[in-house]
């Protein structure tokens, strides 16, 4: 969601007075806590995974550092960062 949008929702609810709270179930919230607290375990493992391999592969291979692009976060492959092929790279709206 852009902050555009979330702008307008928030003003909406803001001067509207004919919207009722919803409830939402208690097992829905408990399932999406869970299901939250297990997305954030799998990114601590994917970046530790990633961490690894990084340290396994510079440690075989020292030239690899250098070959490597650096970010400020760990070795990551984020979306920012992976390497795209030009013609998803062309199908990207600006």
């Amino acid at each position: 969601m852009r902050a555009r949008d979330a702008y307008v929702i928030a003003e909406t609810a803001r001067l509207r007075r004919d919207f009722v709270p919803v409830e939402a179930p208690t097992n829905l919230a408990a399932d999406l806590a869970l299901l939250t607290t297990h997305r954030s375990d799998l990114i601590a493992d994917r970046v530790r995974l990633l961490n690894r391999l990084h340290d396994v592969l510079t440690g075989i291979s020292p030239a690899l550092e250098a070959a490597t692009p650096t970010t400020k976060a760990p070795w990551s492959c984020s979306p920012a960062t992976r390497p795209r092929p030009p013609c998803a790279a062309a199908a990207t709206p600006a």
